[in-house]
């Protein structure tokens, strides 16, 4: 059930015959005009039993602490979002670098930074069928040293095992989801060059 801020899409790995759900969002401004966004993530969650991942601009901030500068944050709205995540069993996967991924463009006391982007996923998604057996597997090490080391060099090996065993399993998913925005621009742009290419199911 695709809104006017989000679209949800189906992925399918032909090499492991895998399904994926991936719910791009763009989310509106007004907490009461997002609450059509929470609602149409509450019908997907209803019957969800594929890995799914949320995610994009939900225009709003889980913590306090995730805003700094302008005016108070507004605490029912982030109670809101707080209660879809739950309510959908989604949870933050987490990112590498600033805890801020908007800035309102202006300086000194007029300054406002927010984390309004983040990715989620649902419990199927970070437990596949395979990952337990996976770490299991590649735990053991033949390494001789004091404690410390040895579960430094079993991370270090297992990480490295899981992220190729993440992009066989799932693929390269960030940039199957870069292939799908651009595929997503091009039938934007086509639609407002010719608003009666809507229905077309492909691109010419």
């Amino acid at each position: 059930m695709d809104t006017d801020q989000q679209l949800t899409l189906k992925l399918f790995n032909c090499s492991t015959d895998l399904d994926m759900i991936v719910t791009l969002v763009y989310a509106k401004c007004d907490r009461m005009e997002r609450i059509e966004l929470w609602d149409s993530m509450y019908n997907l969650a209803s019957d969800m039993t594929l890995s799914w991942i949320v995610g994009g601009d939900f225009n709003v901030i889980v913590e306090e602490e995730e805003k700094y500068g302008g005016l108070p944050v507004t605490l029912n709205e982030v109670e809101d979002f707080r209660h879809c995540i739950q309510t959908c069993n989604l949870s933050d996967l987490g990112y590498r670098g600033s805890i801020f991924t908007w800035w309102n463009g202006r300086a000194a006391d007029e300054c406002v930074f927010k984390r309004l982007d983040r990715c989620l996923g649902n419990f199927e998604l970070q437990q596949h069928a395979d990952f337990l057996q996976v770490v299991k597997d590649n735990w053991q090490t033949d390494v001789v040293a004091n404690s410390f080391m040895t579960f430094n060099v079993k991370l270090k090996k297992l990480k490295k095992v899981l992220s190729q065993w993440s992009k066989l399993t799932y693929g390269d998913f960030f940039q199957n989801i870069t292939n799908l925005e651009e595929v997503i621009k091009a039938h934007e742009a086509l639609f407002e060059a010719d608003p009666s290419n809507a229905n077309r199911e492909e691109l010419q």
